[in-house]
């Protein structure tokens, strides 16, 4: 008998009864109180279940589910087939981390994956090294390295669009403080990037090579409309079925509002319409045109303005890219054009080259766990002969939840490292096995 069960409730429920109404051998006062108590004690029951989810040290089940949730959002959910036990350690573990430094990305990680990772700031002496601090010196630092195969453009300093060779890497300047630009891979399917082989209508005029372009080159296109008209990007005639976003330079001479549309025709014709309207300036600015889907038979992916009369822009530097949203610019000149992904990665372990142009940046080359759980806890050893477990030859570990529930994913590496960051760091993460 234990405290709360059936048998306890009987107990205590004839223990209040006086000893002389009933014999020791009362089968049908047994009867009652049993049911009496198989009611107790599934409240009993219920009553210290609930008890034990009011603590993280003892919630279960969905409560400690909720518990994680509460405290992390999406950031910390319980694993697929993790145990109270491992998921509860999990939790504490988080609650009383240290953040915001970079002994909190380390450790982080280390706990993650069971493998330190290497750190790399390039404003930090300790890291490049230097006089009398860190450990390269001449021939022995490495320099920043970029292994994208193609060019790729950027805005610098000076707020002029420049292209940077393959394998360089790029410091962009469009959002202020210069930022290294870690892009995927990407294709401009606007055939010509310049406005070359658009359409215009009504009273509207397109004049190519007219004013200086974002890059400073003399190839931007003046749009005028003396009466009411309109124009278009050169346009992507035979698209897949998929998501495309459009991009385009801008600007006026004085201050004004006009319609943007991204457009696709279906396989009728009918054109699909998306509308922005957007606040020009006399000052150069890049705007995302609005995300549009085709569908299959879609035909002439572009972008459409529409002016009123006495109007006049400017526009450069169109792109139609796949997704939702919008990369550095590819030019194209007669045809798609495709930029490689940026894989940059920096110093070994003797150092790297400084950089002052990276404030409050640094370079994470992150390692997966070298198993998806302790091996050989689930199954037979994976060795041969009769150490193995088979029959002469070994055998193959079996999959088990304990290791299932140990496993970690790329992305919950690249969230550990984003959680501990320091606030306005910006971490260029590699994750390698």
């Amino acid at each position: 008998m234990a405290i709360g069960d059936q048998a306890d409730f009987v107990g205590r429920l004839r223990s209040a009864l006086p000893g002389r109404w009933f014999p020791d051998d009362a089968p049908v006062l047994s009867a009652l109180l049993s049911g009496l108590a198989s009611a107790w004690e599934s409240i009993y029951a219920l009553l210290t279940y609930t008890k034990a989810q009011t603590r993280i040290s003892t919630a279960t089940d969905v409560f400690l589910d909720g518990i994680g949730a509460d405290f992390f959002g999406v950031d910390l959910q319980r694993r697929t087939a993790e145990s109270d036990t491992q998921y509860r350690r999990r939790i504490k573990r988080e609650l009383l981390r240290e953040r915001g430094t970079r002994a909190a990305v380390i450790s982080v990680l280390e706990d993650l994956t069971g493998r330190t990772p290497r750190v790399f700031e390039p404003a930090r002496p300790a890291d490049t090294g230097g006089y009398g601090a860190g450990g390269c010196g001449y021939g022995s630092a490495v320099a920043l390295f970029d292994s994208r195969g193609s060019p790729g453009t950027y805005v610098g300093a000076d707020g002029l669009v420049h292209t940077a060779g393959p394998y360089t890497p790029r410091y962009d300047y469009s959002s202020g403080p210069a930022a290294l630009l870690n892009e995927s891979g990407a294709t401009n399917y606007c055939p010509y990037s310049n406005l070359q082989n658009g359409g215009t209508w009504g009273g509207c005029t397109v004049t190519q090579n007219a004013v200086v372009a974002p890059d400073g080159t003399m190839t931007a296109a003046q749009i005028t409309a003396p009466t009411a008209g309109g124009a278009t990007s050169a346009k992507y005639a035979s698209p897949d079925i998929g998501t495309y976003t459009p991009s385009v330079w801008l600007r006026a001479d004085a201050a004004t509002t006009v319609s943007f549309y991204s457009m696709w025709n279906d396989s009728t014709g009918s054109q699909k319409v998306s509308r922005l309207d957007i606040a020009l300036t006399p000052t150069w600015q890049r705007f995302r045109l609005p995300t549009i889907t085709t569908q299959a038979g879609a035909q002439n992916v572009y972008w459409q303005t529409n002016l009123l009369a006495g109007t006049t822009i400017y526009a450069w530097g169109t792109q139609i890219e796949p997704g939702t949203s919008m990369s550095s610019l590819i030019y194209t000149n007669g045809g798609p054009a495709t930029r490689d992904a940026d894989v940059i990665w920096s110093p070994q372990s003797g150092g790297g080259w400084g950089s002052l142009d990276l404030p409050g940046q640094c370079f994470v080359e992150a390692y997966r766990p070298t198993s998806g759980g302790i091996a050989n806890v689930g199954g037979y050893y994976s060795g041969t002969g009769w150490a193995g477990g088979g029959y002469g030859a070994g055998a193959i570990e079996y999959l088990s939840a304990d290791m299932v529930g140990d496993r970690v994913t790329d992305d919950e590496i690249n969230d550990a490292i984003a959680r501990t960051m320091p606030s306005g760091f910006v971490a260029w993460a590699r994750i390698t096995s």
